[in-house]
């Protein structure tokens, strides 16, 4: 996510924060929003659909 955010020209939490932020969303605390969803999808290489969330409408898409 910090190479594509990088990229991108971004900004992205500290390592240690992104860290505790993926965290949160491994076990079940938070959920990432729309923009982190969409860093996040494109570092893995999968799609929005397969993260297996709902798209939060309350959020910007920033990406």
């Amino acid at each position: 996510m910090q190479q594509i955010a990088r990229r991108r020209r971004l900004s992205l939490p500290t390592p240690e924060s992104l860290k505790a932020m993926v965290s949160r969303w491994e076990c079940g605390h938070r959920v990432p929003d729309n923009f982190n969803r969409r860093l996040l999808c494109e570092a893995l290489g999968i799609a929005l659909s397969d993260l297996g969330l709902a798209e939060d409408p309350d959020v910007p898409d920033l990406l």
